[in-house]
């Protein structure tokens, strides 16, 4: 009777997925691409974003497709997950409206000593969507000489200068001068 020597080697198994970017956030509307990569029992990894089935606990909130890329559909959060055979990975992707702009208006308003102005603020969304002035905290005046800061947004008109006129918004700043040109702030 013969017996055979030798070393026979198994072939890696999966193990484990892992997702990335880990716990990320995107403005609604817009995409993120994920990656797969599997760790085997060898400790090599590969990279399986292409091969994996990608799904998304929450798709009102975010899509996905065959390749990883996600899309914001709407605020909130969803669960990205890659799966190959019973093995799977996830993160958390939430989706955030975010302001792209905002301006204060008028923009070039000159007022006489004593006198008032209402300024009222447009923000734009990642969307596309605006937000009325009834949406704002508040609007601030930066008194650069004159003017008063007003939760109402209402200027006074003491003084002289320029004014910051722009919602309280914490994005896009716009400076609006007495002589008419605005500037980032």
């Amino acid at each position: 009777m013969r017996v055979a020597t030798g070393t026979y080697t198994f072939p890696a198994t999966l193990v484990s997925i892992a997702v990335t970017p880990a716990y990320v956030s995107i403005p609604k509307g817009s995409t993120q691409q994920f990656t797969a990569t599997g760790t085997y029992s060898d400790s090599s990894t590969q990279n399986l974003t292409s091969s994996v089935t990608w799904s998304s606990t929450n798709t009102s909130v975010a899509t996905i497709t065959s390749a990883g890329l996600a899309t914001g559909a709407a605020t909130g959060s969803a669960t990205i997950q890659a799966t190959s055979g019973s093995i799977s990975g996830s993160t958390s992707l939430t989706v955030v409206q975010v302001l792209v702009s905002d301006c204060g208006g008028p923009a070039n308003a000159s007022l006489a000593k004593s006198s008032t102005q209402q300024f009222t603020a447009t923000g734009v969304l990642s969307d596309g969507s605006t937000l009325n002035p009834n949406q704002f905290r508040d609007l601030d005046v930066d008194e650069h000489g004159g003017g008063d800061d007003h939760e109402l947004g209402i200027s006074d008109g003491r003084g002289g200068g320029q004014h910051d006129d722009s919602g309280d918004l914490g994005g896009d700043k716009r400076q609006h001068r007495p002589d008419g040109y605005s500037a980032d702030a």
